[in-house]
């Protein structure tokens, strides 16, 4: 049976799973009805692979939404087209496939850049912060199309080994985070043109740290120019 939660007039809804059973999980997700006044959502522990196709008409006011722990999940497309959504932040889906595309070759995602027409359309997106997906090699090229993007996290994606040179589109990001990205090979060379970048702060990242030290690292002309850069090799467990 559906929830009955389409009538209420509710503006947060924070959902925890503890289900064992995959198809328990997904049957009540799909039929959870939730409000078209919803602007907060978190979903935590989901065990299922691909979140219902919630459209624009259903969810036009969702403007923040978390998805954590959630070990199966390799798709969150319906939230893409979302017209008002301005945070995204997703944390230990380990085999999410960023937006369930494909390469030129036909292999699913997992990890391999894409180009910015399979990027979704979030063009309201302020906030992105993407941490545990252990299967990201590098972002989707079409990550410059975050027009809005203002703030940057990318946090313990073990795999991750390249930032695309799209990254320098992102003409009104002000920080930039990157935390436990040990293979991240180097910056892009895009970074130089981020002149409204503020904030930069690298944390157990040893082979970006090695390029950013001044002066003579090879990626410190490249971030001179950001006023606030710290780069940490060693700190607390994020």
């Amino acid at each position: 049976a559906k929830a009955n939660l389409k009538g209420k007039k509710l503006t947060a809804l924070s959902l925890e799973f503890e289900y064992d059973s995959v198809t328990e999980a997904d049957e009540l997700l799909e039929h959870l009805q939730p409000p078209s006044t919803l602007r907060f959502l978190r979903v935590d522990g989901w065990n299922g692979e691909r979140f219902p196709q919630w459209g624009i008409h259903q969810l036009p006011n969702l403007g923040f939404v978390i998805i954590g722990n959630c070990k199966r999940c390799r798709n969150i497309l319906p939230f893409s087209g979302l017209p008002h959504i301005k945070t995204l932040c997703v944390k230990n889906c380990g085999e999410l496939d960023l937006w369930d595309v494909k390469d030129e070759d036909g292999d699913a995602g997992k990890g391999n850049s894409v180009n910015s027409s399979t990027w979704p359309c979030i063009k309201s997106l302020e906030v992105l912060s993407l941490g545990g997906v252990s299967e990201l090699q590098s972002l989707p090229s079409g990550i410059g199309g975050l027009t809005a993007l203002q703030r940057l996290s990318i946090i313990k994606c073990d795999n991750l080994k390249t930032l695309p040179e799209s990254i320098g589109s992102l003409s009104q990001l002000r920080a930039l985070a990157i935390f436990g990205c040990s293979k991240l090979e180097a910056l892009p060379k895009s970074i130089q043109n981020l002149t409204a970048l503020q904030v930069l702060h690298i944390k157990r990242c040893p082979l970006l740290k090695t390029r950013c030290e001044k002066p003579d690292g090879d990626d410190w002309p490249l971030i001179q120019h950001i006023p606030w850069k710290r780069f940490q090799k060693f700190t607390y467990d994020c």
